[in-house]
């Protein structure tokens, strides 16, 4: 043999030995003429056995109960079958012949696989493919938590409470009851059960249930057939349980539901059926129920108007949301994150004054997060300044500290004027200094009666000195 043939030779022989796969080399007749390592490692056959040894023979001596390179030599062309061992042990094997000029088989290379490593193969594949989609939908609700609890600013520890028991509580299909005033964010919330839950996939669907018109709650609710009432629809509708199958539905204000749809609303949720309005067949429904209510449902229970077993069907997980009144230290990133929104939407620059600032930290916010949020958009609007003072604040908010505000602007406006009035005789700096500060609390929109009030003098003195 050429000695570059023989090197070539003596390469790719060592590579076929490398090989994973088990390699089996017989030549056109079916005599073994080459078995690489891994064959022996995957069957337990010593190649000693083989080689030399035609493939009928050794299926007559039980060494595998068929050849795939018999049929390949047999079919010309390329065979792949489950073989049995005769340990009991099941390999895959596929068989290729090849060909020379003449169309004649010269050779048959059979690739050889442990059917148990790719049975294990599979079975690990699979698991990671599950495990990595766990970790997937944990990454992904981790980071939807995350999403929400930056944008839900809290300071307070009780509000991270709520935060977290709803981060746990989301998982699961249990009903959750939300209760806070007005303002505190309930809505949000809501989303939050449902973005966090394994029905985010579907749409969120939310109803208030006291901006129902009267005599159509329970069409919007459970739906009706075609011709159920005058005015129907002539294909009927769907109500928004029916819309909100495998999905989330939240019903706001639940407290405003009638006692007659309060009893058919717990049918719904221990049947998990629905009977459109007009209809004679129920409906299968799959939803997960967040509730709200800003009244106390409790009391409702003791004076009749809620019913009780309704209340303990929608109350498996309570949360209690705490007012803007009694969570302080979260009304300063409030301010602050509504202000930036509000100059990012419009395009603006404007920052609260020293004194706005105080009077918006230290105010109680009864219409809590909403009313935080409506505000800091009007200021921003109607100030024409930068600087947001507080005449832009509404009246309501000024109401005993407009006093106390304008005194020490005219205190302030003293201590600037010291210096320019104390040259000047007497007579002619305490002139100027009566017109320039009535002048400047006439600026701001203040009537004769109150600049009186407040320099604590007769109306009829700021009358005769502004007229003069």
């Amino acid at each position: 043999m050429d000695k570059k043939v023989k090197n070539i030779y003596e390469i790719f022989k060592l590579i076929v030995e490398c090989s994973y796969d088990g390699i089996y080399v017989t030549d056109g007749e079916a005599n073994t003429i080459f078995v690489n390592k891994s064959y022996e490692t995957i069957t337990g056959i010593p190649r000693s056995k083989l080689i030399g040894s035609n493939m009928e023979k050794l299926v007559k001596e039980g060494y595998f109960n068929e050849s795939a390179s018999l049929k390949a030599i047999a079919a010309k062309k390329e065979v792949t079958i489950s073989q049995t061992l005769k340990t009991g042990k099941a390999i895959f094997v596929t068989s290729t012949p090849i060909f020379n000029e003449k169309k004649e088989i010269i050779y048959v290379m059979t690739n050889v696989r442990d059917m148990e490593e790719l049975q294990r193969l599979e079975t690990e594949l699979s698991l990671t493919k599950k495990l990595a989609e766990k970790y997937r939908k944990e990454i992904e609700n981790i980071k939807k938590y995350t999403i929400y609890n930056e944008n839900f600013i809290t300071n307070n520890f009780k509000m991270q409470r709520v935060l977290n028991l709803i981060n746990d509580a989301a998982k699961f299909n249990t009903p959750i009851l939300l209760q806070g005033e007005t303002g505190t964010g309930k809505t949000y919330l809501a989303r939050m059960i449902h973005e966090l839950s394994p029905r985010s996939e579907e749409d969120f669907f939310e109803i208030n249930c006291s901006s129902l018109p009267e005599g159509l709650v329970e069409s919007e609710l459970f739906g009706y057939e075609r011709g159920a009432f005058t005015g129907a629809l002539s294909s009927g509708k769907k109500g928004i349980f029916e819309l909100a199958n495998n999905s989330t539905l939240f019903l706001d204000e639940i407290s405003e539901l009638t006692l007659e749809t309060q009893a058919k609303l717990l049918k719904v949720l221990e049947t998990g059926k629905v009977l459109r309005i007009g209809g004679e067949k129920y409906i299968d429904v799959n939803i997960r129920l967040v509730s709200a209510t800003n009244a106390n449902l409790l009391d409702l229970v003791k004076s009749g108007k809620f019913r009780k077993d309704l209340f303990y069907r929608i109350n498996v997980i309570q949360v209690e949301i705490p007012a803007i009144r009694n969570r302080k230290e979260d009304i300063e990133p409030l301010l602050a994150k509504f202000l930036n929104y509000y100059n990012s939407k419009y395009g603006l620059e404007k920052i609260f004054s020293k004194d706005v600032y105080e009077i918006l930290i230290n105010y109680s916010w009864p219409g809590n997060i909403r009313e935080i949020k409506n505000l800091v958009e009007q200021m921003i609007i109607v100030s024409k300044e930068n600087e947001i003072e507080y005449q832009n604040l509404p009246e309501h908010m000024l109401v005993n500290i407009v006093d106390k505000i304008e005194t020490r602007d005219i205190e302030k406006f003293c201590k600037c004027c010291m210096e320019e009035y104390a040259k000047m005789p007497l007579k002619e700096a305490t002139e100027k200094f009566q017109k320039k500060i009535i002048e400047q609390l006439l600026e701001k929109g203040n009537t004769r009666a109150k600049i009186s009030k407040l320099l604590k003098v007769n109306p009829s003195t700021i009358t005769r000195k502004m007229t003069k």
